[in-house]
């Protein structure tokens, strides 16, 4: 993974891969935080997992449940989203840097990280 994530690094911006001893970006997060992500995201395939949307269901009703799991599936995985940009942000990364590896614009990554760091600490 670290491999994959250097090689795209190279190839989005011009940086040369970290030092070994900046690996860890859990180091300059609250110390909580790489757990709250893991159970965001946890959580995100959880509700994915758990999507069935059963043959017997009126087709309405199967779309909607369908549209619920995926809805609350993508709200967790934003969420993830957001607080990693916020720890790059810290770390020095750009948000055009980050935007490489999300395929979301500089701009829109920008205004829904800064939207979300302005709900979370307000």
């Amino acid at each position: 993974m670290w491999q994959y994530i250097t090689d795209r690094r190279a190839q989005h911006a011009d940086v040369s891969p970290p030092e070994p001893q900046t690996r860890t970006w859990a180091a300059g997060v609250p110390s909580d935080m790489p757990e709250f992500v893991t159970d965001l995201i946890t959580s995100a395939v959880r509700h994915l997992a758990e999507l069935k949307i059963e043959g017997t269901a009126p087709a309405a009703t199967g779309v909607e449940l369908g549209m619920v799991s995926l809805g609350t599936a993508r709200a967790r995985i934003d969420q993830a989203l957001w607080e990693l940009a916020l720890a790059g942000r810290r770390a020095g990364l750009t948000y055009d840097q980050m935007s490489a590896f999300t395929g979301i614009t500089e701009d829109d990554l920008a205004r829904q990280t800064e939207d979300y760091d302005r709900l979370m600490t307000t």
